[in-house]
């Protein structure tokens, strides 16, 4: 509103002669808010207090960054050793990584199974597991760990690139990791490990 209230004024004072300048409307600069994130101490309270799935669905959004959405499409195919195929975001795709721990609890998840369907995580209607049904659980599985801050599957995503860039990753290596289309999104990360 300001800065259409300043574009006004100029085009007032060019074509009615008027005293007022523009210029002295200040317009304050937006601080974007910074992502909220977990410590690893809680994200480790989170993966003991879940059943396997859980833990498998946990440790793989914190080792590699996954949206909900890119979690509930995954099928068993996608594992591919310590990596993932991941379809993002436009349909984009890339290769994430899985952690020792992860591919473990991955491991002792698929062998609990003895059913056929091909998503990775599925529900009890045998279809994809729904972003509604990972965000609900890990809500639940905040409040049973005794962490008082709001959990979803996003703060999972941004304690993975919070602390990758803790860790000294550079700009576009956590933007291939993430699946930003622009280094601007990932350079979030970047000003938060400065704040810390």
């Amino acid at each position: 509103y300001l800065y259409t209230i300043r574009l006004f004024l100029r085009f007032c004072s060019k074509r009615y002669s008027m005293q007022i300048d523009p210029d002295e409307i200040i317009v304050p600069k937006w601080n974007q808010q910074l992502p909220k994130f977990l410590t690893v101490d809680e994200i480790d309270k989170l993966i003991a207090v879940a059943d396997l799935r859980e833990k498998a669905i946990i440790s793989l959004m914190y080792s590699s960054g996954l949206r909900v959405g890119e979690i509930a499409s995954l099928r068993k195919r996608d594992i591919l050793g310590d990596t993932l195929k991941v379809r993002g975001k436009g349909g984009r795709e890339r290769i994430s990584f899985i952690d020792a721990r992860a591919a473990a609890l991955l491991k002792e998840y698929l062998a609990s199974r003895c059913d056929s369907c091909p998503f990775l995580f599925y529900s009890k209607k045998g279809g994809g597991l729904g972003k509604a049904m990972v965000q609900r659980s890990v809500k639940l599985l905040a409040e049973k760990a005794g962490i008082n801050k709001v959990v979803t599957p996003h703060v999972i995503r941004h304690s993975f690139a919070t602390h990758m860039a803790q860790a000294g990753i550079g700009s576009f290596h956590l933007q291939k990791l993430l699946g930003h289309a622009h280094v601007s999104t990932t350079q979030v990360y970047v000003h938060l490990t400065e704040v810390d």
